[in-house]
């Protein structure tokens, strides 16, 4: 199944690429197509050894209207069974200026943007990003536990956008997405950049996520999370850049139990040396449910090794602590990219 998945791909590519090598052919009918390739390997204290392709994403992106354009992005990557399987990570169409489109001669110049289809949710900073965004090789700990796993957490629904009419960046985003059998959420978002000088920049953001009507499914009912960013720009193409995110979630395990809420964070602090060197270190909190469990922390510091803008190796050792126990891992990653979206854009 994976060979002819495989082959079916090389195959498009193949065919693509040479109608686009014929003049003829109309540059603006053919989509940018991506693929990005994710390896990944992890030792632990325990003896336990993994070395797996974790995902293979294929990228189509292509602009349908000057002010309209459409990214779908598929996932190939091995499931519980240990079976292949390929998955929508992503598939949606934005509208820049929606009313713009739709009625142009009454709204021209509304300015509301309207994402339709499949998306990581806009919740904090971390939860859009794709592996090739980000600086370290797993989620944080408050991520992985409130947001979805080790992926991210996505939905189907629609997301309307608009910049408040204020002397700096400032953006609202408000959404409505089935994100389970069963669970729909609406999600809002509010972040604004603040430029410092021109070598500093800050970043402020409020997420708020809450369940809309009841369901047989029980897990996140609601969660509230706020994020810091800041970046300063050094000489000579360094750079230093701090995110840190907090989430305060309302959790409802199961039917037969009482809902509780939970706090999580983490701190990233990442270090840009040149164009081939990067290093960082992240510190994650996840309190107990109730705040009445043990909590659990743990610093990741990692190395990034960029052969080129979007092939990289990448090593992170995590040191682990829950009460009064604790472990550590070493985790490896092999990122590459082939085309636009596997450039890194934050």
């Amino acid at each position: 199944m994976v060979k002819k998945i495989l082959m079916m791909t090389a195959f498009v590519l193949a065919s693509m690429a040479a109608y686009a090598a014929d003049s003829s052919a109309p540059a603006t009918e053919l989509p940018d197509i991506s693929l990005i390739g994710n390896f990944t390997g992890g030792i632990s204290n325990s003896g336990r050894t993994d070395f797996k392709v974790d995902e293979v994403e294929l990228g189509f992106q292509h602009y349908l209207y000057p002010s309209v354009k459409a990214d779908v992005f598929l996932s190939l990557k091995k499931n519980e069974r240990h079976q292949t399987e390929i998955d929508v990570e992503e598939a949606y169409v934005t509208f820049a200026d929606f009313f713009g489109v739709v009625t142009p001669d009454l709204f021209s110049d509304f300015g509301l943007g309207v994402i339709v289809g499949k998306k990581h949710l806009g919740i904090g900073k971390e939860n859009p990003l794709h592996p090739e965004q980000k600086p370290y090789v797993d989620r944080p700990l408050s991520n992985q536990t409130l947001l979805g796993g080790d992926e991210a957490l996505a939905g189907e629904g629609v997301q309307v956008s608009s910049l408040l009419p204020l002397s700096f960046f400032s953006q609202l985003e408000l959404g409505i997405w089935k994100v389970d059998v069963g669970q729909s959420f609406i999600s809002s978002r509010l972040w604004n950049s603040l430029p410092l000088s021109d070598s500093q920049e800050l970043e402020v953001g409020v997420s708020q996520l809450s369940k809309v009507g009841s369901s047989s499914q029980n897990g996140l009912e609601s969660l509230t999370g706020v994020d810091l960013s800041y970046q300063l720009e050094l000489n000579k193409g360094q750079n230093l850049k701090t995110v840190i995110e907090a989430y305060r979630a309302n959790v409802k395990p199961s039917s037969d139990e009482l809902a509780y809420s939970q706090f999580a964070a983490y701190a990233n602090e990442v270090w840009t040396i040149n164009k081939y060197w990067q290093t960082g270190l992240r510190l994650d909190y996840l309190g107990g449910p109730g705040d009445s469990g043990d909590s659990t922390r743990q610093i990741a510091l990692y190395l990034t090794r960029n052969l080129t803008e979007t092939t990289k190796f990448r090593i992170q050792l995590n040191q682990l602590w829950t009460g009064d126990t604790s472990s550590h891992t070493v985790l490896f990653q092999f990122i590459f990219g082939m085309g636009p979206h596997s450039h890194v854009l934050q």
